[in-house]
């Protein structure tokens, strides 16, 4: 698909009309600041669409981008793991990305965003496997999630 024009729609906490109108959604998810809105401006090729915070944890919100007109939606979801968030702002967050991410027929795609650290020259399996409290329960959480081909 050729992008000729995004603008945002609207950021919602839950039900809302947007989920039952048809539109194809693209989710991107990932940890707080690993650059979510940035990937988003740059599949756009815009630099503002979305609004690019300087402090992780500011997108409390599900964030919807209409491309060509209705074409289809980029939703930004909300960041989750970010440590200086209280136990109830980091729960709630986490229950809206859960109540989210089991789709639904409008929800055709998503895209974790994350960040790799830089190969190493050697390999070192002291850290394998092992993943923080935040990503273990979206693994878990999202775990079967089927998506409409």
């Amino acid at each position: 698909m050729k992008i000729r024009s995004a603008e945002f729609v609207k950021g919602i906490k839950g039900t809302d009309a947007i989920l039952q109108d048809g539109i194809p959604e693209i989710a991107f998810v990932g940890r707080s600041n690993v650059g979510k809105s940035s990937v988003i401006n740059a599949v756009v090729n815009r630099t503002e669409l979305v609004k690019v915070g300087k402090k992780p944890g500011k997108t409390t919100e599900i964030n919807f981008f209409s491309l060509n007109g209705g074409e289809c939606y980029l939703v930004d979801l909300p960041g989750y793991g970010y440590a200086r968030l209280g136990p109830e702002e980091r729960e709630s967050i986490q229950k809206l990305i859960l109540w989210y991410l089991p789709g639904y027929p409008p929800l055709h795609l998503v895209f974790y965003v994350l960040v790799l650290p830089p190969p190493r020259p050697c390999l070192s399996t002291r850290n394998s496997g092992k993943r923080n409290k935040s990503e273990t329960w979206l693994a878990k959480e999202c775990r079967g999630v089927g998506f409409p081909g």
